[in-house]
C-alpha cells in the first residue's frame, strides 16, 4: 500500500486480514473493538 497519508493522519493496522484504516486522531477513530465486532457478526 503506498503512503498517502496528509498532514496529522496516522495508518493504523486492524491486525485482520492485513487491512489498514487512515484516521485523523483529531476526529474520530476507530477502536478494534468495532473491527473485532465487525468481524464476528458475520451475515
Amino acid at each position: 500500500m503506498t503512503n498517502n497519508l496528509k498532514s496529522g493522519e496516522r495508518l493504523d493496522d486492524l491486525q485482520l486480514n492485513g487491512l489498514q484504516i487512515i484516521q485523523d486522531p483529531e476526529r474520530f477513530c476507530f477502536g478494534i473493538d468495532a473491527v473485532m465486532l465487525s468481524d464476528f457478526a458475520k451475515v
